[in-house]
């Protein structure tokens, strides 16, 4: 009787701790981000920034300092309270569905407490006002390093050389730059395609064709578990290639040129990407501004004048608006404004 007894004992304590070790399997699954750090050692700097935990069904582990990244791989393994993985052991001080608590040692004895939340749970907490816009009931995010979609294409590595590699452009060695957005929706389909900043019809029709080419090629990132939808971009810049003769810095022997935006600098492109975002909130006189300080840092004004028409029109200064038109209807870009 009593060696029955033991036996069934055991056999409860094994189902106990199998089913303990089982559900921290499964609550570890997925992606967490790092929230705050507490060390009594000085040499942890390389975890003072963004750091990334994400555990995989398949046994495998990826630590990461990028958002956009996945990381370096490692295999691992859970033992009661210990996450073990390939470079060191770590102590599980708390794990459930929302928060996860790691110790950390080195050989001095120094200790490192790791407090990580769910990405979903990161995300949400991090966003602000100026991370989404709605579009009629829906709300729309601006991809962001966090809220970053993922293109899925065996050929290309990503959806930038994808669509590059389906527009022909033949730039008559002139600087020419394009910018375009588009939202992908929870089903992973294309809509909303708008050509922002131009270069010549084909072309935008060339942009347009490719990115719809890209209609069930992503995975959406996901808040509290659900889908959201992404306002993506996609841009070119087109630089004129300099003449050579007598230019340049001898490199063993090989001169070498660097070619650099005139028309199109970087903070000529930082302002007009700005202005969109401030355009799309609804936020039509800040987008004004943006859209004007661009255009006084180029000499090719054209496009940032199609955006300024765009704001005054929604602004209801039809005198403006006309009068810009008046200017891009005689352009090469006449075929943007409206008819």
């Amino acid at each position: 009787m009593k060696t029955t007894y033991k036996l069934l004992l055991l056999i409860i304590l094994n189902l106990i701790f199998s089913n303990s070790y089982s559900q921290s399997e499964n609550l570890i699954l997925g992606t967490w981000i790092k929230t705050d750090l507490k060390s009594n050692s000085k040499d942890v700097n390389e975890f003072t920034n963004f750091l990334k935990y994400t555990f995989k069904p398949s046994g495998k582990f990826y630590l990461s300092t990028s958002p956009k990244d996945l990381g370096i791989e490692s295999d691992y393994n859970i033992e009661d309270k210990t996450l073990q993985l390939k470079f060191n052991t770590q102590q599980i001080l708390k794990l459930d569905k929302d928060s996860l608590i790691i110790q950390d040692s080195n050989k001095k004895g120094a200790l490192t407490t790791l407090y990580f939340i769910k990405e979903d749970a990161y995300i949400k907490n991090t966003l602000t006002p100026n991370d989404f816009f709605l579009k009629d009931k829906d709300t729309i995010y601006f991809e962001n390093a966090l809220l970053s979609p993922t293109f899925k294409n065996k050929h290309y590595k990503n959806d930038h050389d994808f669509i590059k590699h389906h527009v022909k452009h033949n730039t008559k060695d002139q600087e020419a730059y394009s910018y375009a957005t588009f939202i992908i929706d929870t089903t992973n389909q294309v809509s909303d395609i708008n050509i922002l900043h131009h270069i010549s019809k084909k072309y935008d029709q060339d942009v347009v064709e490719a990115i719809k080419k890209t209609n069930g090629m992503w995975s959406l990132p996901t808040i509290n578990g659900k889908k959201v939808p992404v306002l993506k971009t996609w841009s070119m810049l087109y630089y004129k290639m300099p003449n050579v003769n007598g230019m340049g810095s001898k490199s063993n022997n090989v001169t070498v040129v660097t070619s650099k935006a005139e028309k199109f600098n970087k903070r000529y492109t930082l302002f007009f990407i700005e202005a969109v975002k401030q355009y799309l909130k609804t936020n039509y006189k800040s987008a004004l501004n943006l859209f004007q300080r661009s255009e006084n840092l180029t000499s090719d004004k054209l496009n940032a004048k199609i955006q300024i028409a765009n704001c005054y029109k929604s602004l209801h200064d039809n005198e403006a608006y006309n009068n810009i038109k008046t200017i891009i209807e005689k352009s090469q870009l006449d075929y943007v404004m409206d008819k």
